[in-house]
């Protein structure tokens, strides 16, 4: 019952989520896709907040794993369409990660704080040497990755999120759907691999308990 309720409060809040980032500049070419484009947030969020909710220990700990879930699906929808992650929603989440790190018994707070300075430092020399490869806003991203996982899942969760996109980024050379000059977004494949990470039974899969 908590499970279905924190999805369905999860979907919720990224519906709210969705109808705020139209407000944002980046999407000015996009707002005649507002419903599709909403339906595809809420639903992607309430699946994940789902899953994620059911591995918690605590209340608190799947509230908060349905809550980060949530702006992992934001992040990702918003950046397949504007190619943009907004710091006015990824800086504000870091910080609320690392204070609920205080509180959430399935993370402590220094290790909260390392993986967030380890996923900006790692990500942000990755995004020096890809030269225009990644944006800051994948590093800021890599940041709340390291957050919501720990100082050791987040490499794990930042390699998962590297070779998922290096295949996807294959796949869609492979089946002409891009070119080699056209800009992929790697922030879903980055959300994909921080919200796996999240989860106790891939932490204890990796031997990270």
């Amino acid at each position: 019952m908590t499970t279905l309720l924190l999805a369905v409060l999860a979907a919720l809040l990224a519906w709210v989520g969705a109808r705020w980032s139209l407000t944002l500049p980046y999407y000015e070419q996009q707002r005649r896709a507002v419903p599709a484009r909403t339906v595809t947030t809420v639903l992607l969020a309430g699946v994940a907040a789902a899953v994620a909710a059911s591995q918690g220990t605590t209340v608190l700990s799947s509230a908060l794993l349905a809550l980060w879930s949530v702006v992992f699906a934001l992040v990702a929808v918003v950046d397949i369409e504007t190619h943009f992650i907004p710091n006015v929603l990824i800086v504000p989440a870091t910080a609320a990660a690392l204070l609920a790190s205080y509180v959430d018994p399935r993370l402590p707070p220094l290790s909260a704080l390392l993986g967030a300075v380890a996923g900006f430092a790692i990500f942000y020399l990755i995004a020096l040497v890809a030269r225009g490869g990644f944006g800051m806003g994948d590093v800021k991203l890599a940041a709340f990755m390291g957050a919501v996982t720990g100082v050791i899942p987040v490499f794990y969760a930042l390699l998962v999120g590297i070779l998922v996109g290096g295949l996807a980024a294959v796949l869609l050379l492979l089946t002409k759907r891009v070119t080699r000059r056209s800009y992929i977004p790697y922030g879903p494949y980055l959300c994909l691999g921080g919200w796996l990470l999240m989860l106790p039974p891939v932490r204890q899969l990796w031997g990270l308990g």
